[in-house]
């Protein structure tokens, strides 16, 4: 029976933070008063690109002095939900759970910009991400499942996915399988870790997202936070 999995990874920088935005001086305001689109200047701009600055790394990779904690709030005896432990980039900001699943999220302050889609003119922001979401899909699960089952998932949810990795291994000493992507959606690339853990029946995602070409600049952070995760 195939699994029902609600979780997803290496989407919540485009499902949350990335959005199409046009340029302040692509706004003209018109007779009416209100705000409209200078179809002039928007037409110079996709003649005449201006290139994107090249994302230089991140000036410390330190984590935030007190880490998150996660403790299930189980009515009654406990259901065997996990909990855990993780320690965010210093100075990344706490965001809000965009699903039930979310149970942790971490945006870096300051925001990436990445072209759109070839010949729209128009740039995409977003801020990299951490999130961790945990979904109770029923005590046969395995981590082979779970694998799999994400990895189908993927595929329905990007144009296009690149595998640039995937390895069984362990995370402080919690099995776990660690798989990197590139993948498009929208016109624009994003560069995911993702480590997949089943314990007690719950499937649990551990990723970290930020467009591609802000990846070199990203994955140290990303990395050393993804890192100092732990199970309960």
């Amino acid at each position: 029976m195939p699994l029902f999995i609600l979780i997803a990874v290496g989407i919540a920088i485009l499902g949350v933070g990335g959005a199409y935005i046009i340029q302040q001086n692509f706004i003209k305001t018109g007779k009416s008063g209100k705000a409209a689109l200078d179809e002039e200047k928007i037409k110079q701009q996709i003649a005449n690109p201006t290139p994107l600055p090249t994302p230089s790394a991140e000036p410390t990779l330190k984590l935030a002095d007190k880490e998150f904690t996660y403790t299930p709030q189980a009515k009654g005896q406990t259901n065997g939900e996990p909990g855990f432990n993780i320690n965010p980039p210093n100075g990344w900001l706490s965001t809000s759970a965009v699903s039930t699943n979310e149970k942790a999220g971490f945006e870096s302050p300051d925001e990436d910009k990445e072209d759109g889609e070839e010949g729209s003119g128009l740039v995409v922001n977003s801020r990299a991400r951490i999130t961790v979401q945990v979904q109770n899909l029923g005590p046969n699960l395995t981590l082979a499942l779970l694998t799999d089952g994400i990895k189908e998932k993927s595929t329905n949810d990007f144009e296009k996915i690149e595998y640039l990795s995937e390895t069984k291994t362990s995370l402080n000493d919690q099995e776990t399988t660690r798989i990197e992507t590139k993948s498009l959606r929208k016109g624009v690339w994003v560069h995911s870790v993702d480590y997949l853990f089943a314990k007690n029946g719950y499937a649990i995602a551990l990723s970290g997202t930020s467009f591609d070409s802000a990846w070199s600049k990203r994955s140290g952070a990303i990395n050393a936070s993804l890192a100092s995760f732990t199970l309960k």
